[in-house]
């Protein structure tokens, strides 16, 4: 999962603003802080957390994305490997095994993020909506990343 495409500029989605810089291929910088606020208060709405809700929801919530990420950038760089490098057969097969237990790491990552917000009395209900939001607002932000103008 790449958010970072989000805010490359693309998209005329409600929650998208322009920034006034501009970077790479004339896209706006990528403001990390202002991005996470963009995922705060999109999931927030989507979700209709509480604002106590909101606040405990979200520290744990970027910390298992940040790890996620972690994982997800190590897995398209191992593939990445297998398509740039002549590697033999016994590579790939550790490789691919590699990949299937970051995999599992991921789910893992998962499961925590559910168990920590259980834990801290975010009602079942409102986890799911936590979720189905997220999953939307990366579809939203891929779906407006690539999006070309005609």
């Amino acid at each position: 999962m790449q958010l970072t495409t989000y805010a490359q500029g693309r998209s005329q989605h409600p929650h998208h603003q322009q920034s006034g810089t501009h970077g790479h291929r004339g896209r706006p910088d990528f403001n990390p802080t202002e991005f996470r606020a963009k995922v705060r208060e999109f999931i927030t709405r989507e979700a209709k957390l509480t604002p106590q809700q909101a606040d405990i929801v979200f520290p744990v919530f970027f910390e298992i994305k940040d790890r996620q990420r972690e994982l997800h950038r190590k897995i398209g760089k191992a593939c990445e490997r297998v398509n740039t490098e002549h590697l033999s057969e016994r590579d790939c097969e550790r490789i691919l095994t590699g990949i299937q237990q970051m995999q599992r790491q991921l789910a893992d990552l998962d499961r925590t993020l559910t168990d920590r917000l259980r834990q801290r009395g975010i009602p079942a209900s409102k986890i799911l909506a936590i979720k189905a939001a997220d999953d939307k607002f990366r579809r939203t932000t891929f779906r407006n990343a690539t999006h070309r103008r005609r």
